[in-house]
């Protein structure tokens, strides 16, 4: 099977590609590896190619559609866990991704860690991420 030849066990590094193997490992609980990678075209296609960005703004009625694609594993906690996982990644990379330029830093603040935040604002939205090591 291409899967054990060309993939597993080879470190992925692509923000996409990790974020795919964290959902389909999701869905994978309780069920055969076999099955999902079988269904793992129907499952990129579903859920619009795993981008978190647009899984993560996902509502009741993608659930639905969802619920209904005989392709994909239909298994509500499941998916509902896709959608909050798509929120969790996009919180993870505005601490670990540079900011873009144009964007201005504001308060900085002292964690007793030791380590500082940086609230930075934006396109009318503030977001926070790590400054310190």
């Amino acid at each position: 099977m291409a899967y054990h030849d060309e993939e597993w066990g080879v470190p992925v590094w692509d923000d996409r590609a990790l974020f795919e193997k964290l959902i389909l490992d999701g869905f994978q609980a309780g069920l055969s590896w076999l099955t999902i990678l079988r269904k793992r075209e129907n499952f990129i296609s579903a859920f619009d190619g795993f981008d978190p960005q647009i899984i993560a703004s996902y509502g009741p009625d993608k659930v639905e559609a969802l619920m209904g694609d005989a392709g994909i594993v239909r298994n509500r906690a499941k998916i509902e866990a896709t959608i909050r996982n798509a929120q969790g990644w996009l919180n993870i990379m505005a601490w670990i991704t540079p900011p873009p330029r144009g964007v201005s830093f504001g308060l900085t603040r002292q964690l007793n860690s030791g380590r500082s935040i940086t609230i930075l604002k934006g396109s009318g939205s503030v977001k926070t991420r790590n400054c310190g090591s």
